[in-house]
């Protein structure tokens, strides 16, 4: 102990003394000569209490990892703390004694590169530090899946993934990166090739639409391919996959959970992206023939299969048969939703089409027959497309006669179980299989095949609504005794 010190202590001791010996305190006087009489030791105060000065001195202990513990970050200038998976970073200046520490993270599901998987960490520190710190993360032991060079580390900042990678050293699977602060990090790459990121507008479209994404390797290299499914206002979905050299790759985008999403496709390699979209008609009814019309009470299913049917149009039917001779029609109330009405003034009293349900119809425009606008209808199809009974019944006729005077038809007439009053009939066939007196069923007993009147001329269905062929059946309901 310094003289100067035992001066100071001495002083303070006599003048104690006095105060004690006015006061006749005599056990006072007893303990403050037995503490100056006491050697005194001197020990430094903390890196935490110190306020002015934390240069190491002399005086204080030797810096060692146990006088620290259990903290890990000693006071000090480039400290260096190891932490798991080789990954270490080197602070530039402790000033207080503390514990870092790492904590893993599940891969960062983020649109601003491409994590490398098992990489993501948080990394935090109750030291005191000051200056730079370098984060050095170890990447070997892998499979990557870029080249090696394209490797960085990545530390979120504001909301967004930034690249603080300042070396790397390939020999020891080691990158390094400085930056001022901690917080979440990861090793990732980043491409700016092209073709390696995709968008697509909305994933799953329904049961009726079936969406794939095509891609196709354009490089040496296996593709890691990220494909994020965008939700409006909820929690972005990521799926991940390999795609082999020079293959390609059938990604289904029917899943229920992605439905109303946006589609981001990134890959590690350039790729050819295409969607495809194909449309499956859903059967309505399990015979596969839909309810089409009701006509007095009886209900008609189309003549054709839904899948095989391109499109439904009412009209005005004649009042004139083959023969030429008069007919009345019922006229017949379509099932599903009016897409268009060009005959409004032609509705039958009191039925007002409606805009929702299946199937989808058009009305067509007036033809000058003076009957309803829903008296007849034409269900298009394909040429040779199978053709149904359209209700229970028994074959009444079957007739072949000129359609227009000119061109070869058949006229089909049937009378329907519990209505004898009425006759379906359908035109516009070939090839039957049936004949007079037989029993047929609603959607179930075959009759015939569409015949191909593409070849004489295009029907009103095909010019002014599908844009097909104009290929159809023609159905209408007569009445028994009017043709």
């Amino acid at each position: 102990m310094g003289d100067h010190v035992r001066r100071e202590i001495l002083g303070s001791s006599i003048s104690l003394l006095f105060a004690a010996c006015f006061r006749h305190r005599i056990a006072l006087l007893i303990t403050i000569l037995a503490i100056a009489l006491t050697p005194v030791r001197i020990i430094s105060a903390s890196p935490r209490e110190a306020p002015f000065s934390t240069e190491p001195s002399q005086a204080t202990l030797p810096f060692a990892a146990t006088s620290y513990a259990p903290y890990n970050t000693p006071p000090g200038a480039e400290v260096r703390v190891d932490l798991e998976g080789g990954n270490f970073l080197v602070f530039s200046q402790v000033d207080v004694v503390g514990n870092t520490s790492a904590k893993r993270l599940a891969d960062p599901d983020v649109s601003d590169f491409f994590p490398l998987s098992g990489t993501g960490v948080e990394i935090s520190t109750t030291a005191y530090y000051r200056g730079g710190v370098r984060i050095s993360m170890a990447y070997g032991g892998r499979e990557l899946p870029c080249p090696e060079e394209n490797l960085r580390i990545m530390q979120l900042k504001e909301g967004s993934w930034e690249d603080i990678t300042v070396w790397m050293d390939s020999g020891s699977k080691l990158l390094t990166a400085e930056t001022q602060s901690l917080g979440f990090f990861a090793v990732g790459w980043v491409s700016e090739e092209e073709g390696t990121c995709f968008y697509f507008p909305e994933g799953y479209e329904g049961e009726r639409v079936h969406d794939f994404l095509v891609v196709e390797s354009l490089s040496r290299s296996p593709a890691a391919l990220t494909v994020r499914y965008l939700l409006p206002g909820k929690p972005t979905i990521t799926r991940n996959y390999t795609v082999p050299p020079g293959c390609k790759l059938s990604i289904n985008l029917d899943g229920r959970e992605e439905e109303g999403a946006s589609l981001r496709m990134v890959s590690s390699q350039p790729l050819q992206a295409q969607r495809h979209i194909y449309f499956g008609y859903v059967d309505l009814v399990q015979t596969d023939s839909y309810p089409l019309a009701e006509s007095a009470g009886l209900a008609i299913l189309s003549p054709l299969r839904s899948k095989d049917t391109l499109g439904i149009m009412f009209h005005q039917a004649s009042t004139r048969d083959i023969h030429n001779q008069p007919v009345r029609t019922s006229v017949m109330i379509p099932f599903g939703r009016c897409i268009s009405d060009a005959n409004p003034w032609g509705r039958y009293p009191g039925w007002t089409p409606q805009l929702k349900g299946n199937p989808g119809y058009w009305i067509e425009q007036p033809r000058g027959r003076g009957t309803y606008s829903t008296s007849a209808v034409d269900v298009g199809g394909k040429a040779g497309c199978s053709v149904y009974s359209p209700v229970d019944g028994v074959v009444e006729s079957i007739e072949y006669y000129s359609l227009y005077g000119t061109f070869p038809d058949v006229r089909v007439s049937i009378i329907p179980d519990g209505y004898p009053e009425l006759r379906v009939v359908l035109t516009h066939i070939d090839g039957l299989k049936i004949k007079p007196g037989d029993h047929v069923w609603a959607g179930t007993t075959y009759l015939a095949v569409i015949r191909p009147l593409h070849l004489y001329f295009r029907s009103d269905i095909g010019r002014d609504y599908t844009g097909e062929e104009g290929d159809h059946v023609h159905l209408q309901v007569n009445l028994a005794n009017g043709g």
